[in-house]
């Protein structure tokens, strides 16, 4: 099974292992200047930030609004930085712009690799580029940098050493691992300037990129402080911090004597975080602070992860404020261009048993959790961006138009709906309002559209939006009933629920609740309302409502509805007429209580297995038409000997008719005749006519 992932290294994280380059790389021209804030084009505005999303086996990026701006193609990708994403094709990691162009082609792969359910991927060589310049440490050569344009750099004054890593430029600063020399087999940890030359020696165990003019440095494992530009330890003055990590937003995430939590630069900050009922807990766990938000874990409570402000109060908690259930406990991802990506069940809290992750080289190698930044362990997961409050904003399995779809206007230039347009507002135990839309956009599920037996109704019209009910989002779907016979002009909607009745219904959904939350009523129209139809034809429907609906349950809960549509297009159901019938089927049909229409309605057509099938009717005693794939139009005969089989509730039996394919749609024509020789008792006669049949194609 291939697993897709998007795989991304901890920010400051210092990385060890055998480092690479492509003969791409090898053959690139070097740099005459480094990295570093001087350079201009780092300087360079990003434009509107695009997120990493996953479309099947696909990577490519949306926009804020979740459109595609670059299609899905890729099987693994990093984040946006300064314009540039590191990307995976078959061929190894590569770098695009904004516009999926690559400035620097794939090819590269790092040394390090994760196993997913058998399938390995490798890690980027790429790290985010940071001051115009990202430091690449592919798997077989020496680490360098490469600018905006994809050119290569070497550091000048790393040429006497055996580097294995590089850091990110960060001050104009970037810490570089260099390999042991001496016998206790360690690596060491230095610093170099944006012009490459070493400013402070490789005599550290580990280090972290620069924030305020300090960076976190470690004498052993265990044993941090932070440095100056000097490499002089000044918080604290020894190197007693258990762990340390970079500053960010002014904040450092640290360990000393088992304590956990936040360092300004003079003192502890934050010890504890603050609830939204004001009880306080101390840390179990802390990352560090990017955009304002920060992702911890309360003490005693290590699978839940919230995001605080700088203040420690809780300002996102995904499982408790957005009912969402995250699947991946041991992430704790940071936000980036003001979004929070994280991984939740579809719709629950079922997120499925993970896949079998393992490192193939060694376990762990870079010091990450046990399942990094960005796999897709989790079959029943899906991929949200939440914003600085908790609100999904973006959200993997929605729906959305093709990469590069033209959007539909919705309003004409005078402000008035578009065709096809419609809009909504509810008030009462439901509120919102449904700005102008498109039913006939892509991923719009509102229709116009014959639900009974033939074209000339009963018909189903449907609106769908989205409104607040006790202060959650829900999707609501507004169904109305058209029986037959309807024309223009005003009418009244009634009550009740009679299949000749103008009528409508309402279902609120909540989006992404837990299978145990609070559901909303359904509501039903009553007496009084009125719908207004200024257009009604076999094309299209215009008009206008206003309405009130009851709940089922308790019907003194009631919401207003009211709103206008114009031209909503209309679409043929699958239609089945039945024009005659005798024998055995007209008994069946009355034993039945339906007619013989009923019974065989819907049809639908679909290719499966080299056959071209017709299947009309789905719950009662079904007629099955099986015809070649490559069927000609035009007429058939259907029988045991013949290369069209027909068969009536799973027993053969003899057919004739009609085929047409139009616009993928099939349309045709049967009669069908119960021998004595059949298996079903009797015989009979079965004549009408099907159409409007989407052709499908099985999986």
């Amino acid at each position: 099974m291939t697993v897709p992932v998007m795989l991304s290294r901890a920010r400051g994280q210092v990385l060890s292992g055998a480092i690479l380059v492509t003969s791409l790389f090898l053959i690139s021209p070097a740099l005459a200047q480094g990295c570093g804030p001087s350079m201009e084009a780092a300087q360079a505005e990003e434009g509107a930030a695009l997120y990493p999303l996953l479309l099947e086996d696909s990577w490519g990026y949306v926009d804020r609004e979740g459109q595609w701006q670059i299609a899905p193609q890729w099987r693994q990708v990093r984040p946006f930085s300064q314009g540039r994403a590191a990307v995976e094709t078959e061929d190894g990691w590569g770098i695009i712009d904004r516009s999926g162009s690559y400035i620097a082609e794939p090819g590269a792969r790092d040394a390090d690799r994760v196993s997913i359910d058998g399938a390995d991927y490798h890690l980027s060589p790429f790290k985010p580029y940071s001051e115009g310049c990202s430091a690449a440490t592919p798997q077989d050569g020496q680490p360098h940098y490469l600018d905006l344009d994809g050119e290569r750099w070497d550091p000048p004054g790393l040429e006497e050493y055996q580097v294995t890593d590089l850091g990110s430029f960060s001050e104009g600063m970037a810490w570089v691992r260099i390999a042991p020399e001496t016998d206790d087999g360690k690596s060491r940890v230095g610093w170099i300037n944006s012009e490459g030359q070493v400013v402070i020696p490789p005599e550290f165990v580990d280090g972290g990129d620069f924030s305020g003019g300090r960076a976190p440095a470690a004498r052993s494992p265990e044993n941090w402080a932070f440095i100056d530009t000097q490499g002089s330890p000044v918080l604290p003055r020894k190197f007693i911090l258990g762990k340390a990590a970079s500053y960010s937003d002014g904040l450092a995430a640290v360990t000393l004597d088992r304590e956990t939590g936040y360092m300004n630069k003079k003192d502890w900050v934050l010890r504890e975080l603050a609830e939204s009922d004001g009880t306080t807990r101390a840390f179990d766990e802390v990352a560090s602070f990017h955009e304002g938000r920060a992702a911890v874990k309360p003490e005693r409570a290590p699978q839940r992860v919230v995001w605080i402000d700088p203040e420690g109060q809780v300002a996102v908690d995904p499982e408790r404020n957005s009912r969402l259930s995250i699947c991946d406990t041991e992430r704790m991802p940071r936000y980036r261009h003001g979004l929070l990506p994280l991984v939740v069940a579809r719709g629950g809290n079922v997120c499925g048993k993970p896949l079998a992750l393992s490192w193939p080289n060694k376990q762990d190698p870079r010091g990450l959790s046990a399942t990094p930044p960005g796999v897709q362990r989790y079959p029943k997961a899906k991929l949200v961006y939440l914003d600085r409050t908790g609100k999904v904003v973006i959200d993997s399995t929605d729906c959305r138009p093709e990469p590069g779809a033209t959007p539909l206007s919705a309003t004409t230039e005078e402000g008035e709906l578009a065709p096809a347009a419609y809009d909504m507002t509810l008030e009462g135990q439901a509120t919102g309002t449904v700005a102008p839309q498109r039913a006939d956009a892509p991923c719009n599920r509102s229709r116009y559209t014959a639900s009974g037996l033939n074209a000339e109704g009963p018909w189903q019209l449907r609106l769908e939006g989205t409104a607040t009910w006790k202060d959650q989002p829900v999707h609501a779907s507004l169904s109305f009933n058209l029986p037959a016979g309807l024309e223009e002009g005003e009418r009244a909607i009634q009550g009740g629920f009679a299949d000749d009745a103008l009528r409508a219904n309402l279902w609120l959904s909540p989006i992404d609740a837990a299978p145990s939350a609070e559901r909303p009523d359904s509501y039903h129209s009553v007496e009084g309302g009125t719908l207004e139809l200024t257009r009604f034809d076999r094309e299209a429907m215009s008009g206008r409502f206003a309405m009130t609906l009851a709940s089922s349950d308790t019907p003194e809960n009631t919401i207003e509805l009211s709103g206008r549509f114009r031209d909503i297009p209309y679409s043929y159901a699958p239609e089945v007429v039945v024009s005659e019938v005798t024998g055995s089927f007209a008994e069946m049909a009355e034993a039945m209580e339906r007619p013989a229409a009923q019974i065989l309605s819907p049809g639908k057509a679909e290719i499966a297995e080299g056959e071209l099938r017709v299947q009309l009717g789905r719950w009662g005693p079904q007629l099955l038409l099986r015809f070649p794939e490559d069927q000609a139009d035009g007429p058939f005969q259907a029988g045991p000997e013949q290369p069209v089989k027909a068969s009536f509730a799973d027993n053969p039996i003899l057919a004739q008719g009609e085929l047409e394919r139009r616009a993928g749609k099939l349309f045709g024509s049967f009669e069908v005749d119960i021998t004595e020789q059949s298996q079903i008792e009797g015989t009979g006669m079965i004549r009408g006519r099907f159409a409007y049949l989407p052709l499908e194609q099985a999986e």
